[in-house]
């Protein structure tokens, strides 16, 4: 449980799975490619992350700031209803079986989009 925890210079391993990074500022940071599958990223600051390539499915984004880039992002399984996608750049991003009501995506790169039963 790292939740509340300040990961500023912080050493990460590249599975992270179930962790709890709830109320955590990860701005800035690289996580491309990362296991962050079934982590609680509830409240989290994710603002310039790199995510490329991350895996994210499963996980709690209640209230979690992402970066704007979310190219080839693993969102499988998520909820990210009512959530403000607009211009961002989902190119590549798998968003099967995820709750994508109301969400805003106007004007965001769709491009090679997998939404199989989203």
């Amino acid at each position: 449980n790292l939740s509340n925890s300040n990961l500023t210079n912080a050493k990460l391993p590249n599975n992270l799975e179930n962790v709890n990074f709830s109320n955590c500022d990860l701005s800035n940071r690289n996580l491309s490619e990362y296991n962050l599958k079934g982590v609680n990223l509830s409240n989290s600051n994710l603002s310039n992350a790199n995510l490329l390539h991350a895996n994210l499915s499963n996980l709690n984004l209640t209230n979690a700031t992402l970066p704007n880039n979310l190219e080839n992002v693993n969102f499988s399984n998520c909820d990210l209803s009512n959530r403000n996608l607009s211009e961002y750049n989902l190119k590549g991003v798998n968003l099967s079986n995820s709750n994508l009501s109301n969400a805003n995506l106007l004007h965001a790169n769709l491009s090679n989009l997998n939404l199989t039963n989203a």
